[in-house]
């Protein structure tokens, strides 16, 4: 079988990432053991595995799962893959839709369909494992907040890749060697007043960022922006939510701003000077975000490759590319498409494709059967009864401890919340194994027929078409006379669409197949 592997570590939880080489060589070991051809790598430095965005290669590798350029992925073990139950889920339809199998070496076992539900909970519990660490990463924060509150010394933190400075026994200290680069872009920016003439100048006399690549747009900004390079540390600016995955950013007159805490790269005057530059041009709402639209990274340019990113001038939104956008350098900018033209070509392709009632009642039915006989498996109910029992004696004896004295109060109480959290999750589970819930599932099944000529002759039916097109997009390229090329995951090819809506799929066996159901020629059968 052709293998991969994906191999991931996080820089909270293992230190100067000493762990991520030694994972490596194990997932190379294991695919040459088992007598597999190795095709291909994935490996995240030093990334959480609580969400997805910052991942390039976790979401090149989902990417490549559709490609089906592998038969296996190699993994460490669950965890590696993500630490949020959601992300599990979403993974696990995709391998599952696409028949890629997935082994965890450290277990010397598969996912199959046996094992789900005890998977499924794994992921919950190295979600709730991950929550903890975040709850300590917060609250270190904020005992430095307190720290710096009363003026004592406190720690920096993060990952120590500011430019200009290195962290060394958790103090920020001068880099002078970037921080000439540093003193230069400050410079720079009060001669050109532009973020992007200073950007193609500093690329153009050599320097690089600490990855060796030229410097964006957004670093140059960000470094004029940043404090640290007149000698001040800003406390409490964000708040890491865990359960939004995001960070929040507080109002300003919560932070808490210490000066002096190291030495400065430029001086407080020039620092000011342009930040107030910069204030006034976002105050005439330059490079105003506009939000995420159901378009954000499928748009892509014919001529680079390079994503296109949004602009909205008067109600009117365009895409073009963010090579050239931020970079200065690529394709031509006048490559660019409005939204209405892609929402036109797409409603112009919807008109001549209809719903597949019997693919959808098929789909429809084996999902709701699987998850029938899912809540009938016993040995799934035994383990989660034994899970509650188990728990419930831990209250117990909690409870014992605490009347012993043994524990205090606030101690107590946090761990029974705990406890009780993880007692509401099994129940929960528990309940979903009742006979109520086949029965609804069983409904669900002898009045399919109805329940799709329903959803079928519903009067927003055409609008719900379009919107299901859209969602299933991944990838649009933007040729420079406005051809798209629109790759979909629910199907087998591509369609080249312009005006005159010429469809084309570039796989034969599916062609064929499409005539013999009479579907319309150029119509894919999926």
């Amino acid at each position: 079988m052709k293998a991969v592997f994906y191999a991931r570590v996080s820089t909270q939880e293992e230190q100067q990432l000493k762990a991520l080489p030694k994972q490596v060589e194990e997932c190379r070991d294991c695919i040459k053991a088992q007598g597999w051809e190795l095709v291909g790598e994935y490996i995240d430095e030093g990334k959480s595995g609580t969400g997805v965005k910052n991942r390039d290669e976790y979401r090149r590798l989902m990417d490549d799962i559709e490609l089906e350029k592998f038969d296996v992925i190699v993994v460490k073990s669950q965890d590696r893959l993500q630490r949020s139950a959601k992300d599990w889920y979403l993974f696990i339809d995709k391998i599952v839709t696409h028949n890629v199998r997935l082994y965890m070496y450290l277990e010397n076992s598969y996912y199959t369909t046996d094992n789900s539900l005890i998977t499924g909970i794994k992921a919950i519990l190295a979600e709730e494992y991950s929550r903890d660490l975040s709850k300590k990463l917060n609250n270190a924060n904020k005992r430095r907040i307190e720290k710096a509150l009363r003026g004592e010394a406190f720690n920096a933190m993060g990952s120590g890749r500011l430019y200009g400075f290195r962290l060394e026994n958790c103090k920020y200290v001068v880099d002078q060697e970037q921080a000439k680069v540093v003193k230069l872009v400050f410079e720079l920016y009060l001669k050109l007043d532009s973020v992007r003439k200073v950007r193609d100048t500093i690329n153009k006399m050599g320097y690089r960022n600490q990855a060796g690549k030229p410097f964006s747009a957004n670093s140059i900004s960000r470094m004029l922006k940043n404090e640290h390079y007149k000698g001040m540390y800003v406390l409490n600016r964000i708040h890491r939510d865990f359960d939004k995955k995001k960070q929040v950013m507080n109002p300003p007159e919560d932070w808490v701003c210490v000066e002096d805490v190291h030495e400065a790269i430029v001086d407080k005057e020039t620092w000011e000077t342009v930040n107030q530059r910069l204030a006034k041009k976002r105050k005439d709402n330059r490079g105003k975000k506009v939000g995420r639209d159901i378009f954000s990274g499928k748009l892509f340019c014919h001529s680079c490759g390079s994503v296109m990113w949004r602009h909205k001038v008067n109600n009117y939104t365009y895409w073009c590319c963010s090579k050239h956008l931020t970079r200065g350098m690529g394709c031509d900018a006048a490559s660019s498409i409005s939204t209405l033209t892609v929402k036109k070509i797409l409603s112009g392709l919807t008109g001549q494709y209809t719903v597949n009632r019997n693919v959808v009642k098929a789909d429809v039915s084996k999902w709701l059967c699987e998850l029938r006989e899912g809540l009938k498996d016993t040995e799934a109910t035994n383990y989660i009864k034994n899970e509650i029992k188990r728990l419930e004696g831990r209250k117990e004896r909690l409870t014992e401890a605490y009347l012993d004295t043994i524990l205090s109060k606030e101690d107590y109480k946090e761990k029974y919340s705990q406890i009780e959290s993880q007692l509401n999750d099994f129940r929960e589970m528990l309940s979903k194994t009742d006979s109520e819930e086949i029965q609804s599932i069983q409904n669900a099944l002898d009045n399919m027929d109805v329940a799709l000529d329903g959803w079928i002759q519903s009067e927003n039916f055409e609008d719900q078409k379009l919107e299901y097109l859209m969602r299933h997009i991944k990838h649009i390229t933007v040729s420079k006379d406005r051809h798209l090329i629109i790759e979909m995951d629910i199907i087998a090819g591509a369609i080249i669409a312009s005006e005159n809506f010429l469809l084309f799929v570039h796989d034969d066996v599916r062609y064929s197949h499409a005539k013999q159901n009479n579907c319309p020629a150029n119509i894919p059968h999926s």
